[in-house]
């Protein structure tokens, strides 16, 4: 694995006590790479998630990935998660070890000294979603620096929803928030998507009128580590 230095690029931002500081928005970039692995690869991921059901266990609620909506039973939002799958942690990991240096250039960093990958599988079944937040917000999570997610369903797709929104971030003075603006990226099956851990994002609400399982929206949940 390539040793890679990365410069985490920041505004060079000057506040004046006797001015109004001026609000400036940092546009978001993202890499969508389709067709990510074969579509043997794809197939048997989407029938290892479905053999492995009963070892799927809800999300831990926490105060940076949930949020409370209208009409949605807080204790059935989130989606359903599978920690440990190795085989397809490996193979996940060398795909995008060979497209890395396009990622970096996508996202707009240098190269840095990764320390390790964080994989999770997730199961998004009906009425499930992640409000707005980051990737990297909290101790222990703080050297996460790229996020991915990889799109795998049962074709036809048997629900609705589930867009990916990344937004840009409006920066004034020292602080920074959501901007008004955002991407939006739809999940296709066998795709990956590729951003910045500290962008903020959300999972839009998805609609499964079926609600089985066979029928969720799967994704490899990601992250690229650098090192302390």
């Amino acid at each position: 694995m390539a040793n890679i230095n990365i410069q985490k690029t920041q505004p060079n931002i000057k506040n004046d006590p006797e001015s109004t500081p001026q609000t400036e928005i940092l546009e978001s970039h993202y890499l969508l790479k389709k067709n990510f692995l074969s579509h043997s690869e794809n197939q048997q991921l989407f029938n290892y998630a479905l053999q492995k059901k009963s070892d799927f266990l809800p999300t831990v609620v926490s105060n940076y990935s949930t949020t409370n909506r209208s009409n949605i039973d807080e204790n059935q939002h989130c989606p359903l998660v599978l920690q440990f799958f190795p085989q397809f942690e490996e193979l996940i990991v060398q795909k995008i070890q060979e497209i890395l240096p396009d990622v970096f250039a996508k996202l707009n960093i240098s190269e840095f000294p990764i320390g390790k990958f964080e994989n999770r599988l997730t199961a998004y079944n009906d009425q499930n979603f992640y409000r707005v937040h980051i990737d990297n917000k909290h101790p222990g999570i703080d050297t996460r620096t790229v996020t991915y997610v990889y799109y795998c369903y049962q074709e036809p797709k048997a629900f609705t929803g589930g867009n990916l929104r990344i937004y840009d971030s409006k920066i004034q003075g020292k602080y920074y928030s959501k901007a008004d603006t955002f991407k939006t990226i739809e999940p296709e099956n066998n795709s990956i998507v590729f951003f910045l851990s500290s962008y903020l994002h959300e999972v839009l609400p998805i609609s499964c009128p079926s609600q089985a399982f066979v029928d969720s929206r799967f994704t490899v949940n990601g992250w690229i580590h650098c090192t302390n």
